[in-house]
């Protein structure tokens, strides 16, 4: 008995071609900056890829989003672990890249990218490019809220709706960290025990 073979339909291949290099790029090309100087003037600096960002990032830091001091692991374990899925998608995708001995490659994850870039397509493959190119969009914007996250304040009153005052919450070292309950941020003030939110 044979299994029915999966048919796709022939898609948009050049846009989801563009779509998948504009996703690469965000990821591992260095991008240009305006920066307004005190004189007044502009200057266009270069800001490191968000690969390499993330890869700086793995050396454990000091401080955090919510203000609130707590110990830093000698690493930063959510970086880790970002950068081990990616190397483990990329290398599934590219599992034999094209590396020039002796060279001064850049690293794997980038090579794998950069060839998948090149990669050659077919129109019944645009579902697998776009399911390849949100995947990196993702990878993007975690990278984004990991090293810039959005800053959170904290109020010390109890919940006016549960009474709650403080809350334990895991950090991302697995250590249990107090918090209070009512944090700040751009959505209002939320309760992190009930969920109810005040714009």
């Amino acid at each position: 008995m044979n299994a029915a073979r999966e048919i796709h339909e022939d898609g948009n291949l050049p846009a989801a071609l563009h779509r998948l290099g504009n996703a690469i790029s965000a990821l591992i090309d260095p991008k240009p900056h305006t920066r307004q100087l005190d004189d007044g003037d502009t200057r266009i600096e270069w800001i490191d890829a968000l690969y390499d960002q993330l890869c700086d990032a793995v050396p454990g830091g000091q401080g955090n989003a919510t203000r609130i001091p707590q110990s830093s692991p000698p690493m930063c374990i959510d970086a880790v672990d970002l950068l081990h899925e990616i190397h483990q998608a990329v290398t599934k995708l590219i599992p034999r890249p094209d590396i020039t001995p002796g060279a001064d490659n850049p690293p794997i994850d980038v090579i794998r990218l950069r060839e998948l870039d090149l990669q050659s397509w077919r129109p019944q493959d645009c579902d697998r490019i776009d399911t390849i190119t949100n995947q990196i969009n993702s990878w993007c914007e975690q990278i984004t809220t990991l090293l810039n996250p959005t800053p959170k304040w904290t109020l010390p009153n109890p919940c006016p709706a549960c009474g709650t005052a403080i809350v334990y919450r895991k950090n991302s070292a697995s250590e249990t960290v107090r918090q209070p309950a009512l944090q700040i941020g751009p959505m209002g003030c939320a309760c992190q025990h009930c969920h109810h939110t005040w714009e």
